[in-house]
């Protein structure tokens, strides 16, 4: 299975996800006969990239998923982190979780947010919206216009 940011071997284990979970838990590999399952792992993957995906096209970025390979290499931590927390939520009590592990979440979390309100973009590539001028964002004036009188341009809260 391919994935667009996890790192695998040659075998298609999510090795990256391994360093992960490896911190917290005594997992070395996926098979079959693992907890978590090589199924789930890549599942999990899959949701998380899916997840990304959705948030980088929603944000107007033209080429999804990312190909700039330092757009790859923060995605990837990102991803595998978020992966690393599913998985270890799956076999361990959520409850009980490690402040690294939290962390992870937490980590990922503000990360889409700062995607989302534009705070950040990927290395490699910016948002359509930016870059083309049919998607700029303009300036609304911060008073109604329903209700408020304009004698000359200079009412206007534009600078």
């Amino acid at each position: 299975m391919a994935f667009a940011y996890a790192q695998v071997d040659v075998s298609n284990i999510p090795i990256g996800v391994l360093k992960w979970l490896q911190y917290c838990t005594d997992v070395t590999t996926f098979s079959t006969d693992t907890e978590p399952t090589l199924a789930q792992a890549t599942t999990t993957i899959d949701q998380v990239e899916a997840e990304i995906n959705g948030v980088l096209a929603a944000e107007g970025y033209a080429t999804v998923p990312a190909t700039g390979t330092a757009s790859i290499n923060l995605l990837r931590m990102y991803v595998e982190t978020e992966a690393a927390y599913k998985l270890y939520t799956q076999v361990y009590t959520p409850n009980e979780l490690p402040p690294a592990v939290k962390a992870w979440h937490e980590d990922y979390r503000a990360f889409l947010s700062r995607l989302r309100r534009g705070e950040q973009y990927l290395p490699d590539q910016q948002p359509q919206s930016e870059d083309e001028p049919f998607f700029l964002i303009v300036r609304h004036p911060e008073r109604d216009d329903a209700f408020t009188y304009r004698t000359d341009e200079q009412d206007w809260d534009e600078p």
